[in-house]
């Protein structure tokens, strides 16, 4: 089959959104009633645990690597749609490319350069309702490609690829938008995943009709005529064997590319003992086959739903889908979240060996707290090293949604996890008595350096209930080449915040350092700058009115010739 390219993406004008209508997009499976049993049950074991102490839940550590966050600033904003299905890409130049369900940013050395709706950025309505986004770099061609859908319950409902001009996204995109129903079978697309080999692109998804699921598809294309803006050829699979909701396909996990063809995993989503394994066998004109093995694993089953501090919302863990990885060294790392204990949530990794087709799973996670949608990295030195760093959202009666980092070593030895951030709970839309949490969070290996290093694009709670995201950049310790580390400001408070007609802000500086304070919009686009010069380590207040800003969101930015050491968010209201 072939699809038409559509055009090449202007570079549009910034479009942030001030105002919001709350959607929701929801991506059910298989055995619906099965999987609402499950969770109740679930729900009524933790109902039953009390927690007399948690305490200092991770003493016992036993990987040598301690996760250590650098560089990290606000990413996407919620803008009305949930989940936020934030995913993150960066190539060796340093530009960051973030999505989340509705928006697009480009940021390069903690500065965002570029904010946009999805709809927008491929010339679209806003009632087109794009969501499901993920991107990825591709260190073979030096390019991104990225995915969004256009989402609801609409049989052929509309999907998109894009494929960046250069390894520089301002240089524009080739897309293609097409039908989402292959098959011709009145189903519709949903739930994506995309990989890369080293000739084609991957990209699978789950089909249904009105009133149910009708398995995974697998598309199979030549990933070159997409960076020339060329006619799309692609072939397609339907009706595989084995459990195949959510098929998982994984790139390579270091500066490089495998094939032909590419391996595929999927587990049950509503728990199991078993993974199943796919091998397209070769590039799409080589007559490929999509082989399959189910493979023997621990057995893990569906935990309940999460509990939050602050509000009486919980948050839905979904179900044990699998939910990112990828491949070195004969090994296919990956990763899902299920029942650790008393129905909370917990990591599940695992390393699947393609040559013995064995699988070995590991479990990260402490009853009490719920642990859910990982999203794991290449964190190895060399290419027989199985190092792996996973971000994953952490929460329990006691404290909001917080994004953290954990590291796993190559002999399979976990670390304390890392703290990356977190602000409010989130709040229960239209009446809900569960929200949606996640449904994936980004991660992926830091190409701008060449000792290990991932970036992160985790949730959390913002001010008015929704979903924003923070990106951070996470090493080992030590020097980190091209991102020179500064500690942020401490203690930042801005108020009152919604402001009217005047912001205070105050700030405690870990060093003396020259600074640059600004009010930017959510493009990035300095709309005051308040101060320039220097300041001495210790407190700080001061006061600025806003002048002629219109109502809406803005930034705070307090940043030195480096980076940015603060970046916080501020509302305007007259």
């Amino acid at each position: 089959m072939q699809w038409i390219l559509s055009t090449t993406i202007p570079e549009l004008e910034f479009l942030p959104k001030m105002t919001y209508l709350v959607k929701e997009y929801r991506h059910g499976g298989p055995d619906k009633e099965k999987v609402s049993k499950i969770k109740a049950e679930k729900n009524e074991l933790k109902s039953q645990y009390v927690v007399t102490n948690r305490g200092d839940v991770e003493a016992e550590a036993t990987s040598a690597v301690i996760p250590e966050v650098g560089l990290n600033y606000n990413g996407n904003v919620f803008d009305g749609s949930y989940p936020a299905d934030n995913n993150i890409a960066i190539s060796p130049n340093g530009y960051v490319i973030s999505v989340c369900n509705s928006n697009i940013i480009y940021a390069k050395n903690g500065v965002v350069e570029f904010y946009q709706s999805l709809e927008a950025l491929i010339g679209q309505p806003s009632d087109w309702s794009a969501c499901d986004p993920v991107v990825l770099f591709d260190p073979g061609a030096s390019r991104y490609i990225m995915y969004m859908q256009e989402c609801g319950v609409n049989t052929g409902n509309q999907i998109s690829i894009l494929f960046s001009k250069t390894a520089n996204p301002h240089d524009g995109w080739w897309y293609y938008t097409f039908n989402g129903d292959p098959t011709g079978n009145n189903y519709f697309f949903d739930y994506p995943k995309i990989a890369i080999s080293g000739n084609d692109l991957f990209l699978t998804a789950n089909l249904f009709s009105q009133n149910s699921s009708e398995g995974a598809i697998v598309l199979q294309m030549d990933k070159q005529t997409g960076y020339n803006g060329q006619f799309l050829n692609f072939v397609y699979y339907t009706n595989l064997a084995g459990h195949n909701f959510t098929l998982l396909p994984v790139s390579y996990g270091l500066f490089g590319t495998y094939g032909p063809g590419i391996y595929l995993v999927a587990t049950d989503n509503s728990g199991g003992n078993s993974i199943s394994f796919y091998d397209i066998t070769d590039d799409v004109g080589n007559n490929p086959e999509i082989l399959h093995s189910a493979v023997s694993t621990t057995n893990y089953s569906l935990p309940g739903d999460a509990i939050q501090g602050g509000s009486n919302c919980k948050l839905d863990m979904g179900d044990c889908r699998a939910l990112s990885g990828f491949y070195l060294d004969g090994i296919i790392h990956f990763v899902f979240h299920s029942d650790y204990g008393s129905g909370y949530g917990g990591i599940n990794y695992n390393r699947l060996n393609v040559t013995s087709k064995t699988n070995v799973s590991s479990m990260f996670g402490f009853v009490g707290y719920d642990s859910g949608y990982p999203a794991v990295a290449s964190f190895a030195s060399s290419a027989t090293d199985r190092s792996a760093m996973i971000s994953f959202g952490r929460t329990s009666e006691d404290f909001n949604p917080q994004i953290r980092v954990v590291n796993v070593d190559h002999n399979m030895n976990w670390s304390n996890s890392t703290y990356i951030y977190e602000q409010w709970s989130v709040g229960c839309f239209q009446g809900e008595q569960v929200q949606r949490w996640g449904d994936y969070t980004g991660c992926c290996r830091n190409f701008s350096t060449t000792v290990p290093s991932v970036y992160v694009n985790g949730m959390f709670g913002n001010a008015n209930g929704g979903w924003d995201t923070r990106i951070a950049e996470v090493h080992s310790g030590g020097e980190v080449p091209t991102v020179n580390v500064q500690k942020d400001l401490a203690a930042v408070q801005v108020y009152p915040n919604p402001g009217v007609d005047r912001f205070h802000v105050t700030f405690t500086s870990p060093q003396a350092m020259s600074v640059v304070v600004e009010v930017v919009d959510l493009s990035g686009r300095i709309m005051h700058r308040l101060y320039t010069g220097f300041i001495e380590q210790g407190d700080h207040h001061f006061s600025f009115q806003p002048g002629s800003l219109a109502d809406g969101t803005y930034f705070l930015r307090i940043h030195n010739d480096q980076q940015i050491v603060c970046n916080e968010k501020l509302v305007l209201v007259h």
